[in-house]
């Protein structure tokens, strides 16, 4: 199956009669979607089988549908993304059997993370400039994070833990942008994926090493956690 259509999460408003609610990409299991509701400002994560059903796992045409057991009241929101495991769960063995649909399925599920990487990227490039600490959308932070390298190692100036609530449940970070603190700021691109690891904290992760940084020179960091 090919993928030809790119990945942006949808949102509906609730009406307190639709149930049905599509989405415009490709998934391969039900348990990749994300399904949240936001009542009041106030946005909980819904459950599988127990709120809301999915069809359309797995086809070969992009799309497919979320059914609420009950319908998002008038007010509401309700937003649908995709979260594809990065895993690799198809074990390929020298002169074994060969299955186009096995492949093509492990190549799918690689170019629908990285559709999913891109369009989180994205949202930090469009933020434009430096920002505080910030809760994008539940279960997404940026993290806004200053420190100064080391001019002797910069090794020991990590770890760095940064403040993230839910940190012990961090799956993943991604780097946005990066800035030499000077006057005025400076963006720099030429920088690495962060190394890093949840917690220690209930409210931290720790960043690890952040390759391509220069000793002696101040910067700030913005990165996106995913829960």
């Amino acid at each position: 199956m090919t993928v030809e259509l790119g990945y942006a999460p949808v949102s509906y408003n609730g009406t307190g009669a639709q149930v049905d609610f599509p989405t415009t990409w490709r998934f391969l299991d039900e348990e990749d979607l994300v399904v949240k509701k936001t009542v009041a400002g106030v946005t909980s994560t819904l459950v599988l089988d127990v709120d809301y059903t999915v069809a359309g796992a797995g086809a070969a045409e992009p799309g497919g549908t979320v059914t609420t057991l009950v319908a998002p009241a008038l007010g509401s929101t309700l937003a649908i993304s995709r979260l594809t495991p990065i895993t690799q769960p198809n074990s390929f063995r020298q002169l074994g059997p060969f299955s186009p649909d096995t492949w093509e399925r492990t190549v799918d599920r690689i170019t629908l993370w990285g559709q999913e990487n891109r369009y989180r990227i994205g949202v930090l490039e469009a933020l434009g400039s430096l920002v505080n600490v910030s809760t994008l959308a539940a279960g997404v932070q940026l993290l806004n994070q200053a420190f100064t390298v080391d001019a002797d190692a910069p090794e020991e100036t990590f770890p760095t833990v940064l403040a993230c609530a839910g940190g012990l449940n961090a799956k993943h970070m991604f780097l946005g942008r990066v800035w030499k603190t000077s006057a005025p700021d400076t963006r720099i691109d030429d920088i690495g994926p962060p190394e890093w690891k949840p917690g220690p904290g209930a409210n931290e992760v720790t960043l690890l090493w952040l390759p391509g940084l220069e000793p002696g020179v101040n910067y700030t960091v913005n990165l996106l956690v995913l829960f």
